[in-house]
């Protein structure tokens, strides 16, 4: 036996948030995938990198170009430095994505001699470097490369995206 029913103002207003209910969890599953530490031992740190960034090269919305060189003297690099700077890229590709509104992300990871240097850049939305920054990803950000003895510089401007290296 199958009920039938008139759909009513109420039963629309219940699919809806059922059904953004369901997108937020996809997206919370989506996350917690992305969270699992890479295993550097059976892929290669730039190849994780690169399917990582691959991710978020979407036809038609967002172009991402990226450089990882040279690649030997990445995936050489100490485990934890990897595993920081993995987290590093994910945590800005994730919130240029969720943010910025950009269609084109340029990512550069560079080993020179004797440091790393990665510059992450969007055409988005940018925002203004006058207010504080209340997000909690840029902070993480921060505190990562205080832990890596690192420098951080972030440069953005209203309409014109985001620089950060």
């Amino acid at each position: 036996l199958i009920k039938i029913s008139k759909t009513t103002p109420e039963s629309e207003g219940l699919s809806t948030v059922i059904d953004r209910m369901d997108m937020v969890c996809e997206e919370v599953r989506s996350v917690a995938h992305d969270l699992i530490p890479p295993s550097f031992e059976e892929s290669s740190f730039t190849l994780l990198t690169e399917q990582f960034v691959k991710k978020y090269d979407r036809p038609g919305k967002t172009k991402v170009f990226y450089e990882l060189y040279p690649q030997k003297q990445l995936n050489t690099m100490e485990v934890k430095l990897q595993l920081e700077l993995y987290r590093i890229i994910q945590e800005l590709i994730v919130n240029i994505n969720k943010h910025a509104k950009a269609s084109e992300i340029n990512l550069s990871l560079i080993h020179h001699d004797d440091y790393v240097n990665l510059i992450v850049e969007d055409n988005g939305v940018g925002f203004n470097m006058e207010e504080p920054v209340s997000g909690i990803g840029l902070k993480n950000i921060k505190s990562r490369v205080d832990g890596l003895g690192g420098k951080l510089v972030i440069e953005s401007q209203l309409t014109k995206g985001t620089s950060i290296s």
